[in-house]
């Protein structure tokens, strides 16, 4: 999910995950998380029914390099549109 700052994308999620066992992770724009997501999704998530939100306000950067086309995590999951004011 991406969107504007201050336009509710945390508080969403925490009402979506409400009554749920959750982990957020706050990240800034740092491509080299992305390697590193990709390890826990392939082998610590293998097998378990997970959903998982990747949320931010830098397009550029959710889109481009996040699940861009050369990103390690391109094609893990299905893109959604971003929040509207």
């Amino acid at each position: 999910m991406c969107g504007r700052r201050r336009v509710g994308k945390a508080t969403l999620l925490d009402r979506f995950a409400r009554g749920k066992r959750a982990l957020y992770l706050t990240a800034q724009a740092d491509p080299s998380l992305l390697p590193e997501l990709q390890v826990v999704i392939d082998h610590s998530f293998k097998g378990m029914n997970v959903a998982m939100a990747l949320c931010g306000s830098n397009e550029r950067f959710m889109e481009g390099e996040a699940l861009g086309s050369k990103s390690p995590l391109h094609g893990v999951g299905r893109p959604r549109p971003g929040c509207a004011p």
